[in-house]
């Protein structure tokens, strides 16, 4: 379908609790994954699916760990 049947899918996933996030897997590189984020993120941000900004500038920020220092990393 078109990036909207796509969105219609995720979300309807999403709402009914079926699940709570996507890992995505692309069955036709190149091009599937700059599809989505080109046509079917925009449609999820419109719903309010799929965030249009974080705060931190990696990962580690936007899940609110510190960043340890050099020599401190934990097994």
């Amino acid at each position: 379908g078109d990036a909207k049947d796509v969105a219609d899918k995720l979300e309807e996933w999403f709402v009914s609790r079926a699940c709570d996030g996507y890992v995505l897997a692309a069955d036709n590189v190149p091009g599937s994954y700059e599809d989505f984020v080109r046509l079917v993120v925009p449609e999820l941000q419109k719903r309010g699916l799929y965030h249009k900004d974080y705060k931190g500038a990696t990962l580690r920020e936007n899940l609110g760990l510190e960043i340890p220092r050099h020599g401190e990393w934990k097994q």
